[in-house]
């Protein structure tokens, strides 16, 4: 058996947030900057329509109260929320931390 040396075992250690700085650092040697965090567009194309469409349909299914169970009328209105905000912001932050983009360049 060989020993675990030190810099292995941080390695296997994920890191969190250091605000201070201005960095996130989500996982092993992975280094994002707020701006590119919450800021950068990285939603575009079909999928951009995509998340209109469903939020705007989810909101309609809402207003003509077509969904009135307690838990699913929820679950229907965080839907829409964010489709409709990611469409209109452009920016998905799971897309960001995965170093994920549909916009073309």
């Amino acid at each position: 058996m060989f020993p675990l040396s030190f810099s292995f075992i941080d390695a296997l250690i994920p890191h969190y947030t250091c605000f201070n700085k201005g960095i996130f650092i989500i996982g092993v040697n992975m280094k994002i900057s707020l701006k590119e965090a919450f800021l950068q567009e990285n939603v575009g194309g079909v999928d951009l329509y995509v998340r209109a469409l469903i939020g705007s349909i989810a909101t309609i299914a809402l207003a003509m109260d077509l969904v009135e169970t307690y838990p699913w009328n929820w679950i229907t209105a965080l839907i829409a929320l964010v489709g409709l905000f990611t469409a209109m912001t452009r920016h998905c932050t799971p897309y960001s931390f995965i170093r994920y983009s549909t916009v073309r360049k």
